[in-house]
């Protein structure tokens, strides 16, 4: 089992995480961390296994189409400064997706750092 090789803390954001989009065919991370879809057994919600290859505007705004067509209630949404190869943050590299989730999700829940959103039509 992967869990096996997981440090305690990603066990229990894995844990946790997996409960959340149980009954979601696919999930959301926004954060550099490319492995969550594989350790939930999930696929990405977008083409964009990894966000970064979302870079441009017309590139961001079909990430975001996607999100909204697939209705995601839940996103993993930072990791507080962790994994950040290059210095820049996800709110700086990719603003179109970022402005569409604060405005359309909530902070939700946080563990060890990695922050956890809610879609505000939840609320």
């Amino acid at each position: 089992k992967d869990k096996f090789f997981l440090r305690e803390e990603t066990r229990i954001i894995l844990d946790f995480y997996s409960t959340l989009v149980k009954n979601q065919d696919c999930e959301i991370n926004f954060t550099n961390e490319p492995a969550w879809s594989y350790l939930l057994k999930k696929k990405s919600c977008t083409r964009y296994y990894v966000h970064w290859f979302a870079s441009s505007d017309k590139l961001q705004n079909d990430y975001i189409k996607k999100i909204e067509e697939k209705n995601i209630k839940y996103i993993l949404y930072d990791s507080k400064g962790k994994l950040l190869p290059d210095g820049f943050k996800n709110e700086e590299r990719h603003k179109i997706i970022h402005q569409y989730l604060i405005k359309n999700y909530s902070p939700f829940k946080s563990i060890n750092g990695w922050i956890f959103f809610k879609n505000n039509k939840m609320l």
